[in-house]
């Protein structure tokens, strides 16, 4: 009779909880400037990273993508499918989705 370790029944748990968690687990970070109001224009663009990260060009003005600079928020975020991708290569790379929400402020007066 083989007696089972109770050490890699741990591990093999703990990886399992992990890979649970990384998929249903959803990454976004979220800036908003309560002093602003939202417009209709929002700007979505889809960013690739490599290397968990490390690799890609992270920096960017978004003051630039709106009119006057003025911004009502700035997301990005993964979503369930990115995330897929990622755990599927390892983290080698990993897209995500940058949403840009411009301020009514800086938007010329409709007429």
């Amino acid at each position: 009779m083989q007696v089972k370790s109770p050490m890699k029944s741990r591990w093999k748990a703990g990886w399992i909880l992990l890979v649970v968690f990384s998929i249903l687990g959803g990454c976004q970070l979220r800036i908003q400037y309560p002093s602003e109001l939202p417009s209709e224009e929002v700007i979505v663009e889809e960013l690739d990273y490599w290397y968990w990260g490390t690799e890609g060009d992270p920096s960017f003005e978004i003051y630039d993508r709106c009119p006057q600079g003025r911004v009502y928020e700035t997301r990005m975020e993964a979503s369930f499918t990115q995330g897929l991708v990622s755990v599927a290569t390892l983290g080698i790379y990993t897209p995500r989705t940058l949403t840009i929400t411009c301020s009514l402020r800086g938007a010329p007066p409709q007429e």
